[in-house]
């Protein structure tokens, strides 16, 4: 089986532990990623100039768009073995409630493959902070690739065509369990615009929020509750012709 590894903050630690974890599963995985950092741009396609194809290191390309340009190159571009699985992420934060299935660019990514018939899992760790560009925010590396190697193992036989799991990891994920979750959080943050005035006395914009009440039995109070979350979302729920 050949694997394909992307995610949507480029070169990042977590999508070096993901692309180790999958190598060990995987002789044939490589990875396509954004030449840049993609968050929040769910499955957003770049179709108004040249995609450009790098190789960085043996097994690793960067692609000038999107998580979803990148599934999409690894799925359709002649320049590779078409990959029978996908695996996206690790991303730094997690990924439960209803924003992030349309926002996230690293489950974007899972629904271009979903799309194409591709099984696919997101991976997403709870963060303690910001500094997600640091090696030192992802604590012990061997252990979290040898947990996600374990994850992968575990979960891939219940991965299929035309749908993909969702999996959000706690922060102390050593001794978690998995939990199979099909309550989505709807909202984790209420939305304000809010009004602002640069130095030029001109106004600007910006996108915000504030943390709302976590839902009794929703996939991120399972989470906060140090359970490795999974959610499946499949296509099949919906009537596609």
């Amino acid at each position: 089986m050949t694997t394909l590894i992307t995610n949507d903050d480029g070169d990042s630690q977590g999508l070096r532990i993901l692309f180790e974890a999958a190598k060990e599963i995987d002789n044939n995985a490589y990875a396509i990623i954004p030449n840049r950092q993609r968050s929040a741009i769910g499955c957003a396609l770049t179709l108004h100039k040249p995609l450009r194809l790098h190789e960085t290191r043996k097994g690793t390309f960067t692609v000038n768009g999107t998580p979803s340009d990148c599934a999409l190159f690894g799925i359709h571009s002649e320049e590779f073995k078409k990959p029978e699985f996908l695996l996206s992420g690790i991303n730094w934060g997690d990924n439960t409630g209803m924003g992030p299935l349309v926002g996230s660019g690293t489950i974007g990514a899972c629904w271009q493959a979903a799309l194409n018939g591709i099984p696919a899992m997101a991976f997403s760790i709870e963060a303690t902070n910001k500094e997600w560009r640091k090696k030192e925010s992802w604590g012990d590396e061997t252990k979290l690739r040898q947990k996600t190697v374990e994850l992968i193992n575990k979960l891939k036989p219940m991965c299929k065509p035309f749908e993909f799991l969702n999996v959000n990891i706690p922060k102390n994920f050593e001794n978690s369990e998995i939990e199979f979750v099909e309550t989505i959080q709807r909202k984790r943050y209420t939305t304000e615009i809010a009004k602002r005035t640069d130095p030029e006395n001109e106004p600007y914009y910006w996108i915000t929020g504030q943390k709302v009440e976590t839902g009794k039995g929703t996939d991120f109070a399972k989470l906060r509750e140090g359970k490795i979350v999974v959610t499946r979302i499949a296509l099949s729920a919906f009537k596609i012709q």
